[in-house]
């Protein structure tokens, strides 16, 4: 998938630190694929366990760990916005 199919598909952006960060949900699955908007690599990783009360950030890409953990709490919080919202959508 090129990045220009991976940001049609994000369902929510937000900017982090001056990054365009985007948020993108995969079907049957509690998370949200993390990516940059403009940076290469273009992934950054996934927030995991938005069913939960304890969701997280796992950095799959090791050139963004250090950017990624330094953030995680912004980006955890993004995503769990996102997923309420697309919850919601869901149920009505």
């Amino acid at each position: 998938m090129n990045r220009r199919s991976m940001a049609s598909a994000s369902v929510a952006g937000a900017e982090i630190d001056g990054r365009r960060v985007e948020f993108t949900p995969l079907p049957f699955q509690a998370r949200l694929r993390v990516t940059f908007y403009e940076v290469d690599p273009a992934v950054l990783g996934s927030v995991i366990d938005l069913d939960t009360d304890e969701p997280g950030l796992r950095v799959s890409a090791p050139l963004h760990l250090e950017w990624g953990n330094a953030h995680a709490d912004q980006l955890v919080t993004e995503a769990t916005r996102i997923w309420a919202s697309l919850a919601s959508d869901c149920e009505g």
